[in-house]
């Protein structure tokens, strides 16, 4: 008697798709993975120096002055941190700070309503140089150049001294801007100074400044108080009041709201 054997093979199509959604699977899990690794390290490596001074590179390419940076560091949860912060322009006007802190990370930014927790703005220095007011005999200087001069007599006026300014159309002014997010936190200057060169005359020196903003939202009211010294004269200001910068997420330089008094402490 003869007996018939017969074997079934598994269809080699089902396995091999099976391997391939396997393969698939894998895969996406691991770019997922490279991609949260380079998300949590971004922060890291926009904080070594050579990506810093290749952003500065950039920053300082689009000629509106020169930017430098001691260091910084960022983190998603750690906040910002920055040392020796210089601007300066040709005309040699400059500001510097000596540290900024803000006490939230990254993601203090991510959100419907973001917060950047504390800023504090330590020693900040403002050196800010004017044109001369006043130029050679017979000559008009910066300031009245191009502007209907009286003649002294009848009352009448020149003509604009520079061709085209009578046909120019006067500057467009700033119009309502949506702005689409809100932020809060506080803002805190610490001893800060400003100095004013106007030509050769003596500069003007501001001390002693210090300020502090409070910002529930940028929709609710914002209180601040500054102070500041006057060396020269012995004096002390003191300003405080409360500013409101956006309207319905509106900002419109005609209609900010502000209230402030100002006292002058000591003479």
């Amino acid at each position: 008697m003869n007996e018939t054997t017969s074997q079934t093979r598994p269809a080699s199509g089902g396995t091999s798709q099976r391997r391939w959604g396997r393969i698939v699977v894998r895969s996406i899990i691991i770019v997922v993975l490279i991609l949260l690794v380079v998300v949590a390290l971004a922060p890291a490596l926009v904080s070594t120096s050579p990506v810093r001074r290749g952003i500065l590179a950039r920053v300082n390419a689009a000629g509106i002055g020169t930017v430098s940076i001691d260091a910084w560091s960022f983190g998603w949860l750690s906040g910002l941190h920055m040392e020796g912060v210089t601007f300066e322009e040709e005309s040699g006007s400059a500001f510097q700070v000596r540290q900024l802190t803000m006490s939230k990370g990254l993601l203090g930014l991510i959100g419907a309503k973001k917060t950047f927790g504390d800023i504090v703005i330590r020693e900040p220095r403002a050196v800010v140089r004017l044109p001369e007011r006043h130029g050679p005999a017979g000559t008009l200087d910066q300031e009245t150049e191009g502007r209907d001069v009286p003649t002294g007599g009848g009352g009448e006026s020149t003509a604009p001294s520079r061709p085209g300014d009578a046909g120019r159309p006067a500057p467009a002014q700033a119009g309502p801007l949506h702005v689409p997010f809100d932020l809060s936190g506080t803002v805190r200057v610490e001893n800060g100074s400003i100095e004013i060169h106007a030509g050769s005359n003596t500069p003007q020196r501001v001390e002693g400044v210090n300020l502090t903003l409070t910002v529930p939202s940028l929709n609710a009211p914002c209180r601040f108080e500054l102070t500041a010294a006057q060396p020269e004269s012995g004096g002390t200001l003191k300003i405080e009041g409360t500013v409101r910068p956006l309207q319905d997420g509106v900002l419109d330089p005609a209609a900010l709201q502000a209230e402030c008094q100002a006292q002058l402490v000591q003479l």
